[in-house]
């Protein structure tokens, strides 16, 4: 029988290896220093997962900055509307001015009146016209009174009646409340307002005091206009 090749190792504690176990020594230092195909593929697939990974978070940054982008100009959008409507409401704000009139009244139709019990007189479509002249130009104002309530006893009363103002065809109208003092000979107080109105004056509101003497028909009214 051939003998056994038998090859001694001083630096591996003074034992006896045979050539089987150094030739499966070499082969596993060999596989240290030179990783097989497999670790290889392993180190790849690793390298391509973070670069997968970093491709992934580059394209998410781009997609946040591109709805940053979007969000940046719808705001800028409505910041530009919001001013545009403030400024479209400012632009339309209604103007108020001082108003004021005077008018001379002559009685046209006495109207209907009845004597009621404890002194009372009771008036019901009195109507008054006479020459306009104010804010609104030179022209004509009629009033027609629906009630006056007269204590003939005390000569105090209340008043209240519908109003026209005409010139040029244009043509506002309101109404007027107020109070009596002294009686029909006296002078009468109160309140007016006009909301309507037709032509250049179908935009047009006033309101305010009027103060009347009675006796000689002249009447004067301050206050303020508004346009609309």
């Amino acid at each position: 029988m051939p003998q056994k090749t038998i090859i001694r190792i001083e630096n591996l504690n003074s034992k006896l290896i045979d050539r089987s176990h150094w030739q499966n020594l070499l082969y596993a230092m060999h596989r240290i220093d030179r990783p097989e195909k497999h670790t290889r593929g392993l180190f790849h697939k690793s390298i391509k997962s973070k670069l997968a990974i970093s491709e992934a978070h580059v394209g998410r940054e781009a997609c946040e900055m591109k709805m940053s982008r979007k969000i940046l100009v719808g705001t800028t959008a409505l910041l530009a509307l919001f001013f545009m409507t403030i400024s479209s409401v400012m632009a339309t704000r209604p103007e108020k001015l001082p108003y004021s009139e005077t008018v001379q009244f002559t009685i046209t139709a006495p109207g209907e009146w009845t004597y009621l019990k404890s002194d009372i007189l009771r008036i019901e479509g009195m109507t008054m016209s006479g020459p306009y002249d104010g804010t609104l130009g030179l022209g004509t104002m009629d009033v027609v009174f629906e009630h006056i309530t007269l204590n003939t006893a005390t000569g105090n009363g209340t008043c209240l009646a519908t109003w026209l103002i005409t010139i040029d065809g244009n043509t506002m109208w309101g109404s007027a409340n107020g109070k009596i003092i002294g009686g029909l000979e006296g002078t009468s107080e109160g309140y007016f307002r006009g909301t309507h109105g037709t032509g250049e004056f179908a935009h047009i509101e006033k309101m305010g005091t009027y103060w009347a003497d009675l006796s000689t028909g002249a009447q004067t009214a301050e206050g303020v206009i508004i346009y609309h």
